[in-house]
């Protein structure tokens, strides 16, 4: 009896032992490292199909300490409109600079994350009206043509976003959309700016912005 009873608990010894060497020796799940991600946004080429605004742009966002990223855009675009007596067109290139602030993130990939943040929006570009409303002798209004000039703005965007990787990929979709509000503005001719590239059109100074993008992190 005496001799069973050891065997037994020799036998619960072994298997606890190698119960716990079973877990010392499992490998842990490898945690992702924070990535750079580089990528094209895809509503800038969609919105040609809507509008009359055609436009590129490319991204890139680095980690840089702890929950801070800092984030870069730079594009083209062209816009034309024919609004309330007004009829233009105008293009140039801009670029955003700014920091992501993340919110919240997954505790295996921290690629994968929603946050916030701010863009120093800026542009440079040309514009030009081949109709134009003036008032006419006796207040009579009349149309007259200005040509090509050039024209800044810069601008403020607050944002918020989120980074989701596609599949098990280094693949991400990263999406936001903020507010953009014009600081500056300057023409040539002294007239104010209708469609600036990257901000938008000039709604009262304000402009909605939504920026699709897929790109690659490494």
């Amino acid at each position: 009896m005496k001799s069973l009873v050891k065997t037994l608990l020799t036998f619960c010894l072994l298997i606890n032992i190698s119960s716990v060497l079973g877990q010392e020796n499992k490998p842990q799940e490898k945690k992702e490292r924070k990535k750079v991600f580089v990528g094209i946004d895809l509503a800038q080429p969609a919105l040609q199909f809507f509008t009359h605004k055609t436009g590129y742009e490319a991204s890139a966002i680095v980690p840089i300490r702890k929950k801070w990223y800092a984030a870069a855009e730079a594009g083209y675009e062209k816009n034309e409109y024919d609004d309330v007596g007004w009829k233009g067109k105008s293009s140039g290139f801009f670029t955003n600079i700014g920091a992501n602030w993340i919110v919240s993130q997954d505790n295996e990939n921290p690629n994968m994350n929603f946050y916030m943040g701010g863009r120093v929006g800026f542009s440079l570009f040309n514009q030009e009206f081949s109709e134009a409303p003036v008032q006419g002798y006796r207040e009579s209004p009349i149309s007259i043509s200005i040509p090509s000039h050039s024209a800044t703005a810069v601008w403020f965007e607050p944002l918020v976003g989120a980074s989701v990787p596609i599949g098990n990929s280094n693949f991400y979709i990263n999406a936001n959309t903020g507010i953009n509000i014009l600081l500056f503005k300057k023409t040539d001719q002294n007239i104010d700016p209708i469609a600036i590239p990257g901000f938008g059109k000039n709604n009262n100074g304000l402009n909605l912005r939504v920026v699709w993008a897929i790109g690659y992190a490494f």
